[in-house]
C-alpha cells in the first residue's frame, strides 16, 4: 500500500497535536510508509488505526527525543559529506581555483578594503538565499530542528572565518605578511563560501521533501 498526499497530510495533522517539530513528523511519516509498502491490503487510515500505530502521548514523546537524535546524526553526515562531494567535482575545483586566482589578483590591482568588502558581498549571496527561503517558510523553519542544526553550522562557520581573520593579519596575533594575510584569507573565505552554500542546499532539498505542507 502506498500513502497518498492526503493520507500524508491526515498523518501530519494528528501527529501535530503531540509532535512540535515537522522534521520529527516527517521521519516518522516515512517510516510508516516504509512500513506499508510492504502491506498489499487497503488500510483506512483513520484515528484509530493512527492511536494503535504511534500508541500513547508518552510513547509518542519517546519517539520524537529518539527521532530528534537520529535526525541530528543524520543532518551532521548530510552537511560533511554534502561538503566533500561539492569539493570533490572538477567544476567545484576548477572554481575554487578561478575563486582564488580572482582573489588575489583584486587585492594586487585594488586596496585591502576592496578586497575584504567584495569577499563579504559574495559570501552575503547564499546568506541572503537562505534568508530569504526561511523568511518565505516562516511556518515551517520555526518549528524545525534541522533549521536549527543548518544555521548553528553556517553560523559557527562565519564565527571561525572571522576569528582567523583577527588572529592572522599584517599585526594581529600571530604577525604575517599583508600578502600571506590575503592568501590565507581568500583560501578560507572560498571553503567558507562553499559550506554555506552547501547547507543551502541541504536546506532547500529538506523544503522539496515537505511540499505535501503547502
Amino acid at each position: 500500500m502506498e500513502l497518498t498526499k492526503q493520507d500524508i497530510q491526515k498523518i501530519d495533522k494528528y501527529l501535530e497535536k503531540e509532535i512540535r517539530y515537522w522534521d520529527v513528523r516527517l521521519e516518522m511519516i516515512d517510516h510508516l510508509a516504509s512500513r506499508l509498502e510492504d502491506n498489499n491490503e487497503d488500510i483506512n487510515i483513520d484515528a484509530t488505526f493512527l492511536r494503535e500505530t504511534f500508541g500513547p502521548y508518552w510513547k509518542m514523546k519517546k519517539e520524537e527525543k529518539n527521532r530528534i537524535k537520529q535526525i541530528n546524526k543524520k543532518y551532521k553526515r548530510l552537511f560533511f559529506g554534502g561538503f566533500i562531494k561539492l569539493l570533490n567535482k572538477p567544476i567545484n575545483l576548477f572554481l575554487f581555483g578561478l575563486l582564488f586566482l580572482l582573489s588575489v589578483l583584486l587585492y594586487t590591482y585594488t586596496s585591502y578594503k576592496i578586497f575584504w568588502n567584495t569577499q563579504i558581498a559574495i559570501i552575503s549571496v547564499p546568506l541572503f538565499e537562505f534568508f530569504i527561503l526561511s523568511v518565505f517558510k516562516h511556518k515551517i523553519t520555526f518549528n524545525s530542528i534541522i533549521f536549527g542544526y543548518i544555521t548553528h553550522y553556517m553560523g559557527f562557520s562565519i564565527f571561525i572565518f572571522s576569528q582567523i581573520s583577527m588572529l592572522f593579519k599584517e599585526y594581529g596575533f600571530f604577525e604575517i605578511s599583508k600578502i600571506n594575510q590575503v592568501y590565507l584569507l581568500s583560501f578560507l573565505f572560498i571553503l567558507n563560501l562553499f559550506w554555506i552554500y552547501n547547507g543551502v542546499l541541504i536546506f532547500k532539498n529538506t523544503l522539496d521533501r515537505i511540499k505535501f505542507r503547502n
